[in-house]
């Protein structure tokens, strides 16, 4: 999905640019700008999408797995550490 929106985003860019070149008027201009604005838009929101996506690759990596849990929690007095 993020390379999708980093693509999209980097032709909104290229679009708004060549827009603002050729523009014949003010509001071709905004256009332009605001097609180049909402470009970067997409492309920081990609680059967060990759981010969140590789954190979450690498949590599940590092997760303790159900069976190591189940006997840590064993491994706790039942009354808990603070009544020691």
């Amino acid at each position: 999905m993020a390379p999708f929106i980093m693509i999209l985003g980097l032709l909104q860019m290229i679009g708004g640019v060549f827009v603002a070149f050729v523009a014949k008027s003010a509001v071709h201009e905004i256009l332009g700008s605001v097609s180049f604005g909402f470009g970067v838009l997409s492309f920081a929101l990609a680059v967060i999408i990759a981010k969140i996506d590789d954190a979450l690759k690498q949590w599940a990596r590092s997760a303790p797995s159900p069976e190591n849990q189940m006997t840590t929690m064993k491994s706790v007095p039942a009354g808990g550490w603070h009544k020691q």
